[in-house]
């Protein structure tokens, strides 16, 4: 074998390595995405008809907020917040509005984790809401290049 067909076929596992890791962040990426929709969707729902914390089971959103000492309204207010941000994730292109569905997430799921911590929650339940956060935040770092709006860090010119 030359160098030629060496480098050729480095080329073509490099090029098909490439292929799988995108494959693979496409996939997750996709999952994700879809689950944190599902999420709000879900959270949406209990929130507006009061349910359970755990969709069919579990303690009532309402006693829930109570306990943290926030009045019943927000779950109106969280509940219509939390299904549009999973129609925003939802509908194809607006990537600004998805921007605005992530960050709403993060800051309701890390807000909801601070709540807890700060009533005196065990960890196990301050760590869950934290838990869907980094997810939250692993599902909008990790999104195409067709739905970033910006450079997160511009590069400094020099003088």
């Amino acid at each position: 074998m030359n160098e030629k067909d060496v480098n050729d076929t480095r080329e073509r596992r490099h090029d098909d390595e490439n292929e799988s890791d995108r494959l693979f962040k496409n996939d997750w990426l996709l999952g994700n995405h879809r689950s944190r929709a599902l999420e709000l969707l879900a959270g949406g729902v209990t929130d507006l008809v009061h349910g359970p914390t755990l969709l069919f089971v579990g303690e009532p959103v309402v006693l829930v907020l109570a306990h943290l000492g926030y009045p019943v309204y927000l779950l109106t207010i969280l509940g219509v917040w939390r299904l549009l941000g999973a129609i925003a994730l939802l509908v194809p292109r607006f990537p600004r509005l998805k921007e605005w569905a992530y960050a709403g997430t993060f800051l309701e799921l890390t807000g909801a984790a601070a709540s807890g911590a700060a009533r005196g929650d065990d960890m196990g339940t301050v760590i869950w809401p934290l838990a869907f956060a980094v997810l939250a935040l692993a599902s909008w770092a990790l999104r195409p290049p067709s739905r970033i709006l910006g450079v997160l860090f511009p590069a400094r010119a020099h003088a």
